[in-house]
C-alpha cells in the first residue's frame, strides 16, 4: 500500500511537470487551459511584443522638477496593462526595474503620468491603462557624469489583458538615453517665477501650487491666473476647443499629475455673454479682468493618497488661450506649457509653489484636450463595494467550495474507495495507519502546492480581468 501511494504521487508529480512545460511561454485561456485562439487575440498574433511597446529616455532637470527617468508602454487596443500600484490578488501588477550602477540611482518611486482608470468588479479594485501610459521617477546622476553620456539599463514586467483575455506577464528590456531639449521646453532657470508674458499677447499668466508641502491624504490645488491687458479679454474655461469660428477657449490640460486624482476646473468669475459676432453661432463667453481657474480635489478630499511616500512629484501641463478687444481684435490663440513640484512630507507648508512656464502652441492644448475623457465622465463612486477578497471570507469560500467539491461525479466515487480503505487498514499496526496517511496528506498538499505554484508563475485566475 506504502509503495502503490508513492508511485500515485511520482506519476502526478511527472504530469505536473509536463504541464508547466507546455504552459510556460503560451498564451492559454485561463478556463479551458488551451491555447488562445489567435482571433481572439485581435490583430494582434505575436504575443505581448506585438501588443506592447516599451521605450525609455532621460529627461533633462528642469527650473521646477530634478532630471527623470520616463519609460512609457504604448498598448494596443483593446488591450490595457495594470498600474504598478495594483493589488496583486486581483491583477499583476507592472513592476519597474533598473540596473544598478555607481553612475546614477533612482531618488523616488515611479509614478504614471496621469491617474489609471478605477475599475470595481466583484468587490476588487482594478487600476488599468490604455492606450499609453509613461511612469517617471526622479534620477539622481553623480558628479562629473554628463547626462548625455548616460545610458540607463532596465526592464518592465507587464501583463496585458482585455475581456476574455490575459496574456502572460513578460519583462519588456529598454535602454534610456538622454533626450535632447526641445526647443520650446522650459528653461532651466535658477527658480521657477510662477509667471508667464507672451511678447505677442495681450495678457500674463501666473501659476503655483499651494500648498507647496502637504502630508499624505491632503489636498493639492493648482491654480492659475490670466490677467488681460487693459481692454482685452480672454474666453470661457472649456474642456476642449469647441473648433468655434472667431475665437478659441481657455483649455487647461494637466499632462502629468504623478498619478494623482484630479476633479474639474473651476473659474472664481462668472464670464460674461455676448452676441456672436457671426450669425447663426453660439454666444460667446468671456472674462473682461482678472480671472482665476483652479484644479482641486474638493469632494474626496484624498487628492495626495494616504500611502504616497515622502518625496517630490511632478505636475504638468498646457495653458491655452486667445486674447481679443472689441475694438482692436484679436491676438493669434497661444499656450504656454507648465511644470511643478508637490512635496509630500511630514507637515503641510502653507505658502504656495510658483510653477515654471515656457512657450506652446495652442494647437498642443487643444490636441492634449481632446484625448482626455470629457469631465462629465469623470464620477467618483458614493461608496467602495463591499470586498469579498478578505482572508476570512476567502477561508469561508474555500470550505463551501471544498465541500460541494465532495459532490462531485469525480471524486464522489473515489470517497467510497477511502473509506474501504480505512475499514482495510482496521487490522494493521497504528504506526503503519498513520505512515500511510502522512504520505497520503504530504502528496495532496505537494499536487496542491505545486499547481498553485504554476498558477501564480503563469498568472491564472478566475476574475473576470483575468478571462
Amino acid at each position: 500500500m506504502l509503495a502503490t501511494h508513492r508511485s500515485i504521487g511520482s506519476f502526478a508529480l511527472v504530469m505536473i511537470a509536463l504541464v508547466c512545460s507546455s504552459v510556460f511561454g503560451q498564451n492559454l485561456d485561463i478556463l479551458s487551459g488551451q491555447k488562445l485562439d489567435p482571433a481572439r487575440l485581435g490583430a494582434q498574433t505575436g504575443g505581448p511584443e506585438s501588443i506592447v511597446a516599451v521605450k525609455a529616455r532621460i529627461i533633462p532637470a528642469s527650473a521646477a522638477r530634478p532630471a527623470m527617468l520616463a519609460v512609457t508602454a504604448t498598448i494596443a487596443p483593446p488591450w490595457y496593462t495594470y498600474s504598478t500600484t495594483q493589488k496583486p490578488i486581483a491583477a499583476t501588477p507592472t513592476v519597474i526595474k533598473v540596473d544598478s550602477t555607481p553612475d546614477y540611482r533612482l531618488a523616488g518611486e515611479f509614478r504614471p503620468n496621469l491617474p489609471p482608470t478605477i475599475e470595481h468588479q466583484d468587490g476588487m479594485v482594478f487600476e488599468e491603462f490604455a492606450p499609453e501610459v509613461t511612469w517617471q521617477a526622479p534620477l539622481e546622476v553623480r558628479a562629473g557624469v554628463a547626462l548625455k553620456d548616460l545610458k540607463v539599463l532596465g526592464s518592465a514586467r507587464i501583463q496585458v489583458c482585455k475581456k476574455g483575455a490575459c496574456l502572460s506577464p513578460t519583462d519588456f528590456p529598454f535602454t534610456a538615453l538622454a533626450v535632447a531639449e526641445e526647443s520650446r521646453a522650459i528653461p532651466a532657470a535658477s527658480a521657477p517665477s510662477g509667471v508667464y508674458v507672451h511678447p505677442h499677447v495681450h495678457a500674463t499668466i501666473r501659476g503655483h501650487l499651494e500648498p507647496s508641502t502637504v502630508v499624505q491624504g491632503a489636498t493639492v490645488n493648482l491654480v492659475i491666473t490670466a490677467e488681460p491687458t487693459a481692454g482685452y479679454h480672454v474666453y470661457e474655461l472649456a474642456d476642449r476647443d469647441t473648433g468655434a469660428l472667431g475665437y478659441k477657449p481657455t483649455l487647461i490640460v494637466l499632462t502629468n499629475t504623478s498619478g494623482f486624482q484630479t476633479q474639474p476646473t473651476k473659474a472664481s468669475e462668472q464670464a460674461v455673454e455676448a452676441p456672436a459676432p457671426i450669425p447663426g453661432e453660439e454666444p460667446q463667453h468671456y472674462h473682461a479682468g482678472r480671472i482665476t481657474i483652479e484644479r482641486l480635489d474638493p469632494a474626496i478630499d484624498k487628492l495626495i493618497p494616504k500611502d504616497a511616500k515622502p518625496g517630490q512629484y511632478a505636475v504638468a501641463g498646457l495653458v491655452g488661450y486667445q486674447t481679443c478687444k472689441d475694438d482692436v481684435g484679436c491676438d493669434l490663440p497661444t499656450a504656454t506649457r507648465f511644470e511643478g513640484t508637490v512635496t509630500v512630507g511630514a507637515a503641510s507648508v502653507k505658502f504656495g509653489e510658483p510653477l515654471a512656464f515656457g512657450d506652446a502652441k495652442y494647437i498642443e492644448a487643444a490636441k492634449a484636450a481632446g484625448a482626455r475623457p470629457l469631465q462629465a465622465q469623470v464620477a467618483v463612486p458614493d461608496a467602495e463595494p463591499a470586498s469579498l477578497s478578505t482572508l476570512p471570507m476567502i477561508i469561508v469560500a474555500s470550505l463551501i467550495g471544498g465541500f460541494i467539491l465532495n459532490f462531485m461525479p469525480c471524486v464522489l466515487p473515489v470517497i467510497g474507495l477511502k473509506i474501504l480503505s480505512f475499514a482495510e487498514q482496521a487490522g494493521h499496526s497504528r504506526a503503519q495507519i498513520l505512515a500511510l496517511n502522512v504520505w497520503y496528506c504530504l502528496g495532496s498538499m505537494a499536487v496542491f502546492l505545486v499547481l498553485a505554484t504554476l498558477a501564480t508563475a503563469v498568472n491564472l485566475g478566475l476574475g473576470e480581468q483575468n478571462l
